[in-house]
């Protein structure tokens, strides 16, 4: 966990600290606030895992996960700040603020002694909600579909 962990703060982190580019479009900043310098000296090893957060690790249990990601994103606003991003079968959550510090502390996959992973369904469903949105609106550019044409015809046996 302790790997996962810092994987998934060190996204966070890179999600806030720099504009990434992807496909020619711009990725939006992920607002980290006090948060990222937190983070930054927890990847650096100066400091520990930040007191004011709280990590979710959650997995699919699905066969067929969707296989994409999505980057960064900021989920919700008010007594706590929920951040998400999610790789092919794992979504992380961080969620920081007040509300995360005791009450939710004891369900940190990180720094709660159980280390807790957690199997949810909604990893799955929130995925293909999330990147459907892309898919509906996205359009095949012409080497994958001759890419895709070629596939079908040697299927054919042609």
């Amino acid at each position: 966990m302790e790997k996962l962990g810092y994987f998934a703060l060190s996204v966070f982190w890179r999600g806030g600290a720099h504009e990434w580019k992807t496909l020619g479009r711009v990725i939006p900043r992920v607002s980290l606030g006090e948060m990222e310098e937190k983070i930054r000296t927890f990847l650096l090893g100066v400091a520990g895992f930040p007191a004011d957060a709280v990590l979710f690790v959650k997995v699919c249990p699905e066969p067929g996960v969707v296989l994409a990601a999505y980057t960064p994103h900021l989920v919700l606003t008010g007594n706590v700040h929920d951040f998400k991003f999610y790789i092919p079968g794992i979504e992380f959550e961080l969620w920081v603020g007040n509300v995360a510090r005791e009450k939710l502390k004891r369900f940190c996959s990180y720094s709660a002694p159980e280390q807790l992973l957690y199997v949810s369904l909604d990893v799955g469903r929130e995925a293909k909600e999330a990147l459907g949105i892309h898919t509906r609106t996205a359009r095949l550019a012409r080497n994958v579909q001759a890419t895709l044409s070629e596939i079908a015809e040697r299927r054919k046996g042609g």
